[in-house]
């Protein structure tokens, strides 16, 4: 289950749901429970997750503003729920910690593959590698880099819509 036997990247777990006649998707809440729930009893698990914040104007991005809160308030819950540390970090203190450069999403892709060359980044099906476990991956490494090896696992979370989750052993995880 984990690449290089260091890094996991999960995608997102989706569920369609009906809104009037229009399918659409929404995350999976029992899969993410069950996701951390795991982590918690496999061993100590810290969890880094991207701070939320308010993007353009409530006119034009309503449904995606309301997508991200919801899955937003879906991680926190279900982290919560996993009895899991968690850490909010703000995008650029996560960003300049492990060194991304700019604020365009193929930074991230970019800088995981330096970090992380052997993981396989791209969801399934897709040929492209997808921002989302980038991002997450890369809040993990901030996460790692911040509690050494005081914890057994690291999540990192992109809270988007259909961001990622990546999970990394520490070196006391090995022991």
């Amino acid at each position: 289950m984990f690449i290089d036997a260091d890094v996991l990247i999960i995608e997102p777990p989706l569920i369609p749901v009906m809104r009037g006649k229009i399918k659409r998707e929404r995350l999976d809440v029992g899969h993410i429970g069950n996701i951390l729930e795991y982590f918690q009893l496999k061993g100590n698990t810290a969890v880094f997750m991207e701070e939320l914040w308010g993007f353009g104007s409530v006119e034009k991005q309503e449904q995606k503003q309301w997508d991200f809160a919801t899955s937003y308030g879906i991680y926190l819950g279900c982290i919560s729920t996993a009895k899991l540390s968690l850490t909010l970090v703000p995008p650029q203190t996560w960003q300049k910690a492990v060194g991304k450069r700019g604020s365009e999403k193929i930074y991230s892709i970019e800088r995981a593959i330096q970090l992380f060359p052997g993981v396989k980044l791209n969801r399934e099906g897709a040929r492209k590698p997808h921002d989302g476990n980038a991002e997450a991956l890369l809040i993990a490494h901030y996460g790692r880099l911040q509690v050494g090896d005081a914890y057994d696992y690291v999540v990192g979370i992109d809270p988007g819509f259909k961001g990622g989750i990546a999970v990394l052993k520490t070196r006391r995880s090995a022991a």
